[in-house]
């Protein structure tokens, strides 16, 4: 829907059937146009649902807590779980920039 309609039309005036249009014309362009919301979407899910798909956010509050009560140092343990969750999610990040970035090189 956010290709120019001309886009079409122009392939289709090259001669070009529907898959072709659709590979060569629509799509690289449809993909660049949808990567950034795609990425700022899949952060937003892990950072409200889990951690790397496999560690809850509570679990990991839940073991800072086990981990509290036995040391009698919170500072230092939620730092941790807040620095574990930040590296995490700042190599994700990167990765989807370089991602986007070769997206933009292509196209």
């Amino acid at each position: 829907m956010s290709i120019e309609r001309s886009q079409w039309e122009g392939a289709k005036a090259q001669g070009m059937n529907y898959r072709a249009v659709m590979r060569r014309a629509i799509l690289p362009q449809a993909l660049r146009r949808m990567v950034p919301p795609f990425v700022d979407r899949s952060f937003e899910l892990t950072k409200t649902t889990a951690l790397a798909s496999s560690l809850a956010y509570a679990e990991l509050l839940y073991q800072a807590m086990q981990v509290n009560s036995i040391t009698f140092r919170p500072m230092e343990v939620y730092t941790t779980i807040a620095l574990m969750y930040f590296i995490v999610l700042f190599a994700a990040s990167n990765l989807m920039r370089v991602v986007e970035f070769r997206l933009a090189r292509i196209g």
